[in-house]
């Protein structure tokens, strides 16, 4: 038998297949970390925006208000003061309302949906849904 130097063809075809595969496999693998690290950046963008929204409606005085409020139109409410005059509670509800709901819809929440007196909410990103409480109001 003689010695054979270099390689055969069918040896040279097999390691680029085998290399092809792991390269296509590392490629998806890292695809699919990117996607999940993306989700978590958006879902502790809206966890942030969520807890401001929290805290600015905590301070207002809403118990009035809620009962009587539609909370699932409450995007489509228009608050009617404006910048540098005061307004009242409600005003401002549904001010912070609307303005939470488009900072949270430019993070990438699909759809939101307010219980009857906004005691709860929840917020759907990236497939998952995210419930939250409004606390009481401080005094």
């Amino acid at each position: 038998m003689r010695h054979q130097k270099g390689f055969s063809l069918i040896e040279v075809l097999v390691a680029l297949t085998l290399m092809s595969g792991v390269l296509a496999s590392s490629a998806h693998v890292y695809l699919r970390l990117q996607q999940q690290w993306q989700s978590v950046l958006t879902e502790q963008a809206v966890l942030r925006e969520t807890n401001a929204f929290l805290k600015r409606m905590r301070l207002l005085d809403l118990d009035q208000f809620l009962s009587g409020y539609d909370w699932q139109q409450a995007g489509n409410h228009q608050a009617t003061c404006l910048l540098n005059t005061l307004c009242e509670d409600q005003q401002l509800a549904i001010r912070q309302i609307a303005d939470y709901q488009h900072n949270v819809s430019s993070l990438g929440a699909v759809s939101f949906n307010f219980e009857s007196e906004l005691s709860q909410f929840s917020v759907n990103v990236a497939d998952q849904t995210m419930h939250f409480a409004v606390p009481a109001r401080h005094q």
